[in-house]
C-alpha cells in the first residue's frame, strides 16, 4: 500500500487545517471587506450590530455548506476520472438507447 492509505488505515492521517493567503487580488478584496465593516459598525446601535452578525453568520454557514457541496462534487468527479483511467470507459458512460 501507499503511504497514505497505510496512514489512514492506521489511523494516523494527518489533515492539518491550513490558512488561506490567497493572491494579492484575494487579500485586497478582503482588506476592503474588513475595511468597510469597520466603517458600518462605527455606524450602527449595539442592537442591528446584533442583527448584523447574525446575518454574518448565516451566510457563512450558508457558504460553509455550499462549499462542502462543492467539494463533493469535485470528489466524485475526480473519482469517475480515475474510474475512467482503470477500467472500459465505455461501460461507465450510459449509451443511448436505439429502438
Amino acid at each position: 500500500m501507499g503511504k497514505i492509505l497505510d496512514a489512514l488505515a492506521a489511523d494516523l492521517l494527518c489533515i492539518a487545517p491550513s490558512e488561506y493567503k490567497g493572491s494579492a487580488e484575494y487579500r485586497k478584496a478582503r482588506d476592503l471587506s474588513c475595511k468597510m465593516e469597520k466603517l458600518l459598525l462605527e455606524k450602527l446601535s449595539e442592537e442591528d450590530r446584533k442583527l448584523l452578525e447574525g446575518y454574518g453568520d448565516a451566510q457563512a454557514e450558508a457558504h460553509r455548506l455550499y462549499a462542502n457541496h462543492l467539494f463533493a462534487k469535485g470528489f466524485r468527479l475526480g473519482v469517475l476520472l480515475m474510474m475512467e483511467v482503470v477500467t472500459d470507459a465505455d461501460s461507465l458512460v450510459l449509451q443511448e438507447k436505439h429502438e
